[in-house]
């Protein structure tokens, strides 16, 4: 009776009579209001439903609202033979009319999110999602193009990051689950997924520590996140001091995070604006703000290391393929990605799984860092990665750890060797790469010296970085401080360098920048500690935390010190002499008495070599054999040739720290290739000041 009544209906509104359909249509809708409360309501609308199935092909396609109440009704909410017949009855559209497929699956997306209405439904919000992922999996094998169109709907629909924590739970999981029955979207669905999550990620613009209850961790100590030695804490390179560095520094972070809010899509305009409003919110507010997304994206990834880890992930394919699949997105989406702090380690903890995840995922790097082709930033981006990934990965077997070293190491050198002709001075802007993957060498070194001094011998493999160091490229200048300063004490505890005077020399020395630009390299490594603390489980595990390098004895010299000129003879193996712990001005004081330690420390350099430094011009080096046969840089009683159409420079214009350059230079190991480069950039840099 009610199939033939329907068929009655559809016929009248074909000829152009929409009356019988129009009844039909509030009939259905008061017995969807009365199902929820009565069982007799429920079993009617079953009945109802289950006719129009019956009469699917004669659907009016031309009819957009009656098509629309239909698939309103609550069928998956009522009791089992009405979610049965509301199934079947998508089924029968999805089959008869394929345009209809992507409006019922538009429909059917819409409904995985969390409904606080659902709560009062008949069925549990399990069954619930039981029932829905059934359905939409029936849709999909119906239509051969719906899995095609789901990804950008899916995209479409993913809750704003501003919502409550629990929509964007419910989304995800959700999501996930899709994967199971349609594993040719698993790429598509993760890439989706994770895209969301460093929209998060990248909003956040506290460090994790700051809202710990003890920041000032040792941990963080040596952690790229601002913390910088106290003696560097006051410069004011260039002119510019360490307050309107952070002001620029967060001017790029707000211009990014609008550049971040612009590309989500029409529908979180309202929430975008939202977020716009909040901005201008006292500090308190920006704070609970803050945490509230930091316990979004820990709960977020949370779901995504539970997935991974299940044999769920690998139903329908291997650990290789899922881990493939990651390596694609984190290519084209999570290296180019600005400052992402925490969405990255769900590769870090795939690649623990199996060797061979690990040589693919450095493979990748290693390829970005040296092919010119790729973007100077993806470039830049995954000399960071490689060296964070090396430095933390404990998993990571010794000939892993070297080979990056050595193959970065060796970039460098090359680098420096075809180039070095054309520099005048660091920047940052143009060389930008070199600085990365230098300050990488410098990462390496002070995590895992003593594997690769094992390794490699007592240099741990830095063996003619050195010319790196001295040339004009000056690294030392525009890298990191807290990565130059370990770097730097490291090596000299261990008697490998000696970086203190080019530290101090870097000091007076300025750079011109353009305009709204800084000399200094950035100091980000994407796989610094993981503080989310519900996610970390899976993280440390695999993790190698930071642990300062301890002194054997040496004291550490002090950069403030303008007396400490002995030369450091490591080359025959003997330790640095006592320094001087007497207290001086900082660099560019006034103080009456500076100028004269100065000068005593410069005659004091020059008693050493036999001479005096008053009165004559400056001295170049020449390169001469230790007892054990290496080159070392040694004064020789040569002028240099002044700059044409220039004076000489003046005994008064050479600083003091020319001549502990001069010093450190015996104790370094320098082949003679770099030689000449070492004197010319002692005379380039001397110009400079003048």
């Amino acid at each position: 009776m009610l199939v033939s009544f329907v068929r009655s209906a559809y016929d009248k509104r074909a000829r152009g009579d929409g009356m019988p359909l129009r009844e039909m249509a509030a009939q259905l809708q008061a017995l969807a209001q009365a199902a929820a409360r009565t069982a007799d309501a429920d079993a009617q609308l079953a009945m109802w439903v289950g006719a129009v199935a019956q009469c699917a092909a004669l659907v009016p396609r031309a009819d957009r609202v009656w098509i629309d109440q239909l698939l309103a009704l609550p069928g998956l909410r009522g009791s089992r033979t009405l979610a049965d017949a509301y199934r079947t009855m998508l089924e029968n559209l999805a089959s008869a009319h394929a345009n209809l497929s992507e409006r019922i699956l538009a429909r059917l997306l819409d409904m995985l999110r969390f409904d606080a209405n659902n709560q009062t439904a008949t069925v549990s919000m399990d069954m619930y999602y039981d029932r829905l992922h059934a359905t939409i999996g029936s849709v999909l094998a119906i239509n051969p193009a719906a899995p095609q169109k789901i990804v950008a709907l899916l995209d479409e629909r993913f809750p704003h990051r501003r919502l409550p924590i629990i929509e964007q739970q419910a989304y995800v999981s959700n999501m996930l689950r899709i994967i199971s029955y349609a594993p040719v979207l698993r790429q598509q669905l993760l890439a989706v997924i994770i895209n969301r999550l460093l929209l998060i990620d990248v909003e956040i613009q506290v460090d994790v520590d700051d809202i710990e209850s003890n920041p000032m961790d040792p941990q963080f100590l040596f952690e790229m996140d601002g913390v910088v030695p106290q003696y560097l804490a006051s410069d004011t390179t260039n002119g510019v001091d360490g307050a309107e560095s952070d002001s620029e520094s967060s001017s790029d972070d707000d211009a990014r995070d609008h550049g971040d809010a612009g590309s989500d899509s029409d529908e979180d305009g309202q929430a975008d604006d939202d977020d716009d409003d909040d901005s201008d919110a006292a500090g308190p507010v920006a704070t609970l703000s803050t945490e509230a997304l930091m316990a979004k994206l820990d709960l977020l990834l949370f779901i995504l290391f539970s997935y991974l880890a299940s044999p769920t992930a690998t139903l329908h394919c291997t650990h290789r393929d899922l881990f493939l699949d990651l390596v694609h997105i984190f290519d084209t989406a999570i290296l180019p990605t600005y400052k992402s702090r925490h969405v990255q380690f769900l590769l870090f903890y795939l690649a623990a799984r199996e060797p061979q995840f690990t040589d693919m995922f450095l493979g990748l790097l290693a390829r970005k860092i040296v092919e010119t082709e790729h973007a100077a930033m993806v470039r830049y981006s995954a000399a960071l990665y490689m060296a964070s990934f090396v430095a933390r990965a404990n998993f990571l077997p010794t000939s892993h750890i070297v080979g990056c070293y050595q193959l970065l190491i060796r970039y460098c050198v090359a680098f420096v060797g075809a180039n070095e002709q054309y520099v005048t001075y660091p920047d940052v802007d143009k060389f930008g790469v070199f600085y990365a993957v230098t300050q990488a060498v410098l990462y390496m070194f002070c995590f895992r010296h003593a594997e690769l001094c094992a390794a490699l011998g007592p240099k741990g493999g830095l063996d003619g970085f050195e010319q790196v160091i001295l040339s004009k490229f000056n690294p030392l200048k525009v890298l990191s401080p807290p990565v130059v300063n370990e770097f730097a004490r490291i090596t000299h505890d261990k008697h490998i360098l000696y970086c203190y005077a080019i530290m101090q020399r870097n000091r007076r020395l300025y750079i011109p920048t353009r305009a709204s630009k800084s000399f200094a390299l950035d100091a980000f490594f994407p796989f610094d500690p993981f503080k989310l603390p519900q996610a970390r489980a899976y993280i440390d595990p695999l993790y190698v935390e930071w642990h300062p390098h301890q002194p054997t004895g040496t004291v550490e010299p002090d950069l403030m010190n303008t007396d400490l000129v002995e030369p450091f003879p490591s080359i025959l193996g003997s330790s640095p002499p006592p320094l001087s712990t007497a207290n001086v001005s900082p660099p560019g004081s006034r103080h009456a008495s500076g100028r004269g330690r100065a000068r005593r420390a410069s005659d004091a350099a020059a008693s050493l070599h036999g001479g005096s430094s008053r009165g004559t011009a400056r001295k170049r080096t020449s390169t001469v054999l230790s007892a054990a046969g290496t080159p070392v840089l040694r004064a020789a009683p040569v002028d240099v040739p002044s700059r044409p159409g220039s004076a000489a420079p003046s005994p008064r214009t050479v600083p003091a720290d020319d001549a502990l350059l001069e010093a450190e230079m015996h104790a370094m190991s320098i082949s003679p290739m770099a030689h000449e480069g070492a004197a010319v950039l002692m005379h380039q840099l001397g110009m400079v000041r003048q």
